[in-house]
C-alpha cells in the first residue's frame, strides 16, 4: 500500500530504530579511530624524500600507506610540523568517546578550539631552533609556525626583550589549554 510508504514514522519498532541509530553512531566513532590510526601510520613512516606535492622523485614510496600516505604526511609535516600529531590524537579521542557512548558534548566548542590548538601548537613548536637531524626546511612548527611566530614577534613589542621564547611559551600554554577543551575529557577521565 503506497499510503504506508509515505506516512511519517518508521516501519521498525522504536527499539529497532534506537538500535540502528546507536550502531550508526558507533560506525562514525570507528571511522574516526581508523582515520587516526591511518594518519599515525603515515606520520610514523614520513620520509621527506618520498614523492609528494613538493618532492618529485622516481624512487619507491617508503610510507606505510603508499603515495597517499606520503602526500598526507608531507602536507601535515610541511604545513604544521610536529603539531600534526595533534590531529590523530584528537580523532582517536573523539572516536573513543563516540564508540564508548560518552558522546561529544559541546561539539561546536571543540570544533572552535581545534584550529586554535593547532595554530598555537605550531607557534610554540616554531620557537626552538630545529636540530641538525630535522629534515625539513621549516622548523618544528612547520611553515605555519615559522610564519605566524615571525608575524607575532613583529607586532608584540612588549615581549621584544624576551625574544621569540616568550611568545612560544605563551603559545604553548594556549595550545595545551585549547587541546584540553578540544579533547573534551572530564576530570574523571
Amino acid at each position: 500500500n503506497s499510503r504506508n510508504l509515505t506516512r511519517k514514522g518508521s516501519i521498525l519498532p522504536p527499539s529497532g530504530t534506537e538500535f540502528l541509530q546507536k550502531r550508526a553512531i558507533e560506525v562514525i566513532g570507528i571511522a574516526l579511530i581508523i582515520a587516526a590510526l591511518a594518519i599515525t601510520a603515515a606520520l610514523v613512516s614520513f620520509n621527506p624524500a618520498d614523492p609528494s606535492l613538493n618532492a618529485a622523485s622516481g624512487a619507491a614510496t617508503a610510507n606505510l600507506l603508499g603515495t597517499t600516505g606520503a602526500w598526507i604526511a608531507d602536507l601535515l609535516m610541511q604545513s604544521i610540523g610536529l603539531a600534526a600529531w595533534i590531529v590523530p590524537a584528537i580523532a582517536l579521542a573523539w572516536g573513543w568517546r563516540i564508540v564508548t557512548h560518552r558522546g561529544l558534548s559541546h561539539l561546536w566548542l571543540r570544533l572552535t578550539f581545534l584550529p586554535l590548538a593547532l595554530l598555537t601548537a605550531t607557534i610554540a613548536l616554531a620557537g626552538p631552533e630545529a636540530g641538525i637531524g630535522w629534515a625539513l626546511k621549516a622548523g618544528y612548527g612547520g611553515v605555519t609556525g615559522d610564519i605566524t611566530l615571525a608575524a607575532t614577534a613583529s607586532w608584540s613589542a612588549g615581549l621584544a626583550p624576551y625574544g621569540t621564547d616568550a611568545i612560544s611559551a605563551l603559545a604553548a600554554i594556549l595550545a595545551i589549554s585549547s587541546l584540553i577543551v578540544t579533547l573534551g575529557f572530564s576530570a574523571a577521565e
